[in-house]
Order: C-alpha cells, then sequence, then structure tokens
C-alpha cells in the first residue's frame, strides 16, 4: 500500500508510461487524458495517476513498440522547445496541486519540476550556443521560467530532499544559481 512518501518516490523516477499498468477505474473516475500534440504529455499524465494510487508495480517486459516518424511532434522547430517545458511544468502543478494529499506530494511534485526547469535551462543554454536563439530571447525565456517557478514551487531548492539526494552537483549549481539569481 502506497502512502505519500511512495508516491513521492515514484514522482521523482516516474519512468516510462509503457512500464506501468494501472486499474482503468483510475484513469476513467476523473477522464484523466494525455495533453495532445505536445512534448512531454505523458509526463503529467503518470505523474498524476502514480500520486493516486494506491499501489503500483512495474512491468519488465517492453510492451510496446517506438515508431521515429518526420511527422511527430517530436521534431518540432527549436522555437517550440521552451513552450513544451512551460506547458509541461504547467501541467505537472495543475493535475497535482488540487489534490487533497498534495501537501504529503509537494516535495516530489516539486522537484519533478525543477528537474524540467533544469533540463528547458540546459536546451536552451545548447540552443544558444548553437546559434539558435539569441542573446534577447534567452532572457526572455529565462524570465518567463523563472516567473513560471515563482507560481509554483514554495519549497527552496536547496531545502528540497529530492533535489539535494537526485541531482548532480553540476545541476544542482546551475539550478540553485537560476532560482536564486534571476
Amino acid at each position: 500500500m502506497l502512502d505519500d512518501d511512495g508516491r513521492s518516490q515514484l514522482i521523482v523516477t516516474p519512468g516510462s508510461i509503457a512500464t506501468r499498468i494501472f486499474k482503468r477505474t483510475l484513469i476513467e473516475e476523473d477522464e484523466v487524458r494525455f495533453r495532445e500534440c505536445e512534448m512531454m504529455e505523458d509526463l503529467d499524465f503518470l505523474r498524476l495517476l502514480l500520486a493516486k494510487a494506491s499501489s503500483c508495480a512495474g512491468v519488465k517486459e517492453v510492451l510496446y513498440l517506438y515508431l521515429d516518424h518526420k511527422s511527430s511532434v517530436s521534431y518540432r522547430p527549436y522555437d517550440c522547445i521552451f513552450s513544451d517545458y512551460e506547458n509541461v511544468i504547467q501541467a505537472t502543478y495543475n493535475r497535482l496541486s488540487p489534490l487533497p494529499n498534495y501537501e504529503g506530494l509537494r516535495a516530489g511534485a516539486e522537484f519533478a519540476m525543477l528537474e524540467l526547469a533544469d533540463r528547458c535551462l540546459y536546451d536552451l543554454d545548447q540552443m544558444y550556443k548553437g546559434r539558435h536563439l539569441s542573446t534577447a530571447t534567452k532572457e526572455q525565456y529565462e524570465a518567463r521560467l523563472h516567473d513560471l517557478l515563482d507560481r509554483v514551487i514554495q519549497i527552496p531548492p536547496r531545502k528540497n530532499p529530492f533535489i539535494l539526494e537526485k541531482l548532480g552537483d553540476e545541476m544542482k549549481t546551475w539550478l540553485f544559481r537560476f532560482y536564486e539569481d534571476v
């Protein structure tokens, strides 16, 4: 039987939706659906189900076949990448924060959102270095990301036990600097 600590552990290391099996009622009772035509559409979906589950078991066998299509949303232009991160962070907050047990899940949920923010910062930096983003656009995106984090994060990253435990030193340094200095 999962408690909020166990659910938080699952939220911070969700794996893939293809490695989980959920009761149909868990999905149907609130009509939980994927966000459509967006990258990372499964992350907030999976985290919501993990936050609500009373038990969970992993599947060791691969139950899907990934096909790489050029028409896939995965091949979106560079200028869409930031909005994909922004949308999944907001969707994670929107789906988890109304839950009655959110306080017990907060550290795990906020880790998940901060980890996405950290990945976003890395991708923005890579796009900037590759000359796919101007300095002004990069700064604009960073300001928007900081505003979003101000709205959805309550535990300072330096006090989030999952940040301290799971992120490497370089990622922590980058995230702390961004979160505190922008």
